[in-house]
């Protein structure tokens, strides 16, 4: 069992030490979203002149995001999840090869708060700084290829994977 189901079941556990439970406290006082707060209805119906990208849909910040390819998409999301993972606010998306979709609210709050803004305001930032070169796709720029067409220049080719030697179940 990871750590984190361990400790969650140590503090349903009547016969856990105090000792122990005394570090939960103070995580949760060092935690971002203890101290998240509501914006106001003027905040939010400010929201899409103040964040360039987003609009307000259903009571949610949303926003839509087109890359040039499946790696440059998801190299976007590793780096919002660091900043999300930080923050302690995690954003609902999906991903959908270049496509990223992206969905900020507070469920427990009951709408947008400060955390919200936040996050949005720096997956802003990491748009405007463009991509990671680390992240970069070794296909940009390249032509299309079909599917079923190794990669090019050979780059990350398992030779029992392409052609006519791929195994039926794989």
């Amino acid at each position: 069992m990871s750590w984190p189901w361990r400790r969650l079941q140590d503090l349903k556990t009547p016969s856990a030490e105090p000792e122990r439970l005394a570090g939960f406290a103070g995580m949760a006082a060092s935690c971002p979203r203890a101290l998240a707060t509501l914006l106001s209805a003027e905040t939010v119906a400010e929201l899409p002149q103040t964040l360039p990208g987003w609009q307000v849909q259903a009571g949610r910040l949303h926003r839509e995001l087109q890359f040039a390819d499946f790696v440059a998409a998801f190299g976007f999301m590793a780096q919002v999840a660091l900043v999300a993972e930080a923050l302690g606010h995690h954003p609902d998306w999906s991903n959908s090869w270049n496509r990223v979709v992206i969905d900020l609210t507070s469920h427990d709050l009951g709408g947008l708060c400060d955390l919200d803004l936040e996050l949005a305001q720096r997956i802003n930032q990491i748009l405007q700084a463009g991509p990671s070169p680390a992240l970069s796709s070794p296909w940009a720029g390249r032509p299309a290829q079909a599917e079923s067409a190794p990669p090019p220049d050979g780059v990350g080719v398992d030779p029992g994977m392409h052609g006519p030697n791929r195994p039926a179940n794989g």
